[in-house]
């Protein structure tokens, strides 16, 4: 699973920051601070990533929202009963596109 690889990654490159830190020198304060920096920014990169995330889920809702739309207009149409997409056929539709 993917969290039993995140934490060994972050103890890796938190490890080799305080060894680096360490020999040029830095105080236990000046470490720190760089340890907070490094939170700031990996909360930061995490929160910008939700949010892209979610952007991209209501973008991929409102796209198969449009497209049923026009599915039922274009069975209208055409005189073809009008096809219900499922649940399950829309879940399908949207992880087909993410790939």
């Amino acid at each position: 699973m993917i969290k039993s690889e995140m934490i060994p990654c972050l103890q890796n490159a938190m490890q080799t920051l305080q060894n680096i830190w360490s020999e040029i020198g830095l105080e236990e304060e000046q470490k720190e601070e760089r340890t907070n920096t490094v939170l700031f920014h990996l909360r930061n990169l995490l929160q910008q990533m939700v949010s892209e995330e979610e952007q991209l889920k209501a973008t991929l809702q409102a796209n198969v929202e449009t497209c049923t739309q026009e599915l039922e207009k274009l069975s209208e149409e055409l005189g073809l009963p009008v096809f219900k997409v499922s649940e399950m056929t829309v879940r399908g539709l949207l992880m087909s596109s993410l790939l």
